[in-house]
């Protein structure tokens, strides 16, 4: 894990809720609805997320109803940030 990856998601309000709602695989319209934001503001996040390792897309080909689901290692930075949480 590392804290590099946990600063850049706590530094966006939108990127900790998707990481810490990506417990179980769900499309940018179903994050949208659970987060109450806009799609835009969802597919920014999965993007940047993404690009760091923390998310993966599990069907890359769909070009509607994309499914992403969280990494080893997101799972790990969103651990650690519940765990700041708490404290």
């Amino acid at each position: 894990m590392s804290w590099e990856n946990v600063s850049f998601v706590i530094g966006s309000k939108t990127r900790k809720a998707v990481l810490l709602k990506l417990d179980t695989a769900k499309t940018p319209t179903i994050l949208a609805r659970e987060l109450h934001t806009s799609i835009p503001n969802i597919s920014r996040a999965l993007r940047e997320l993404q690009s760091k390792g923390l998310i993966e897309c599990v069907t890359p080909k769909a070009r509607v109803g994309k499914i992403f689901t969280i990494t080893e290692e997101g799972k790990a930075v969103a651990a650690r940030i519940k765990e700041m949480e708490r404290e």
